[in-house]
């Protein structure tokens, strides 16, 4: 494929996914599904560069207006201009080997000409400018996102409050309005490399069944077959592949011996640490990886009861446990159970887990639209639900059970707020320290102390997908 058409299909599907109420790997996987005659090479690249350019969009949006982009090619599309300024930003600040992917995708030859040179021709020939008038702007954007960092050093240090949350919007490609909120409890410097932190693409992880095999032959295996992998830092039973890959085709993956879970979602079961005789609900189990993920820790000893409310969502969850060989787990949502039947659960579990539904925060490297369009309205309305699930559920914990509350978000409105208004509401529930719960598997969480009863994982500071995670106890 010539590189001017690699541009022209990413400007094309950037448009789709941005005007789509549709999560941005459906609509890419749609829209990649009807070009039959794109090759593998071809849609790694064009899912890179629309991915990427979707998550540094502030930065790319800052660039171009500083520049003047719409003046200096004033025929040119603005999705045209946003994919080139975010294959710039993105070849810059080394968020993927732009370089490497696009020659790989077009068949160019870098030997015989710089990337710069590459992309200004290519860019040149899908805008049907002039090489000169491409030239100046390639160069103008460029200087820019040099100028860039400078500016943000100086604001982050010197700057009023108005002005570093312009700057860090743009700076870290969030809304102004979310980096106000998240000033309220980190420093401008952590939310910076926060929010840039969520600018890179999401490594692929796995979860091994230890009940199958121990992690250390999983490695083995997946490194004989030419997959560079490598143990993950957190999980004592995960593993971290270097590049994407095409993980649900390998017979590992068939027979239930890896689940793909991000780390920090397989750090909850080490915080929930059940024991083997434990009956556990999960009550928003969705899919079951955490449901999974608990059963193998119990070595299928226990119970899990995987609910959820919307019941529909429980399907996967019957054919992975049978894959798994789990058959500790019942899925079954409450709300199905006849009210007499259900009162009787009241106190009878172990352990309760919400995995509550929320923004989805944490998971914005993976979901990029979800930090565009996400509202405070919306945030208010998903609070709303998140009380009333964490209320309702905590019944069903007994004296002396576990209740975890977990997201994967980073707002506080979602996570401190809500376990902090519960507990003031619900005295017969005090927090319970985590530490001492990841330390029976081995695990130290970096930025944690010994009393810490939740945690804020973030990908910054433990290099997983955003979450926050909190236990408390039910009084005997």
């Amino acid at each position: 494929m010539k590189a001017s058409s690699l541009l022209g299909h990413c400007a094309q599907l950037l448009k789709i996914v941005w005007k789509s109420p549709q999560p941005a790997d459906a609509v890419t996987s749609e829209f990649l599904r009807s070009k039959k005659y794109i090759g593998s090479k071809e849609r790694k690249a064009i899912s890179e560069i629309v991915f990427t350019t979707l998550r540094i969009h502030g930065f790319v949006e800052h660039c171009n207006s500083v520049a003047h982009s719409e003046s200096l090619l004033p025929n040119t599309l603005p999705e045209q201009l946003r994919i080139c300024t975010g294959i710039l930003v993105a070849y810059k600040h080394n968020l993927y080997p732009a370089e490497t992917l696009i020659t790989k995708a077009t068949g160019a030859q870098p030997v015989e000409q710089n990337f710069t040179s590459i992309l200004t021709s290519a860019f040149a020939e899908l805008c049907s400018a002039d090489v000169e008038a491409t030239t100046t702007f390639i160069q103008t954007v460029s200087n820019c996102i040099d100028e860039s960092e400078q500016q943000l050093q100086q604001t982050l240090q010197h700057a009023e409050a108005q002005e570093q949350i312009e700057t860090l919007a743009w700076g870290g490609s969030m809304q102004p309005w979310i980096v106000e909120d998240w000033l309220q409890t980190y420093s401008p410097h952590d939310v910076y490399n926060v929010c840039t932190s969520l600018c890179h693409s999401a490594p692929l992880t796995a979860r091994v069944n230890t009940r199958i095999i121990n992690r250390e032959n999983a490695l083995a295996m997946l490194t004989a077959d030419g997959i560079s992998v490598s143990p993950t830092t957190l999980s004592p039973h995960g593993i971290l592949f270097a590049e994407r890959t095409q993980l649900t085709q390998h017979p590992l993956f068939q027979s239930g011996t890896l689940e793909i879970q991000d780390e920090g979602s397989q750090l909850v079961g080490y915080a929930l640490s059940p024991e083997q005789h434990w009956r556990v609900l999960d009550a928003c189990a969705g899919a079951g990886g955490k449901s999974l993920h608990v059963a193998t820790l119990q070595n299928n000893h226990g119970h899990v009861w995987g609910s959820d409310i919307e019941p529909k969502r429980l399907r996967e969850l019957h054919f992975r446990a049978q894959k798994s060989a789990l058959t500790s787990i019942m899925p079954r949502a409450l709300t199905t159970v006849p009210d007499n039947e259900r009162n009787k659960l009241h106190e009878s579990f172990d352990a309760v887990l919400i995995d509550a539904p929320c923004s989805g925060m944490g998971t914005v490297r993976r979901s990029p639209m979800l930090k565009w369009r996400l509202t405070a309205d919306q945030l208010q309305r998903i609070n709303n639900k998140q009380r009333g699930i964490i209320a309702e559920n905590a019944k069903y914990v007994r004296p002396g059970g576990v209740l975890l509350y977990v997201t994967c978000s980073l707002m506080h409105q979602e996570n401190e707020n809500i376990v902090n208004e519960f507990l003031a509401t619900h005295p017969e529930f005090v927090p319970d320290a985590l530490t001492p719960q990841f330390a029976k598997h081995g695990i130290t969480i970096p930025h944690s102390n010994q009393d810490d009863w939740h945690v804020t994982l973030t990908p910054y500071h433990h290099h997983t997908d955003g979450f926050f995670i909190a236990r408390m106890k039910r009084l005997e």
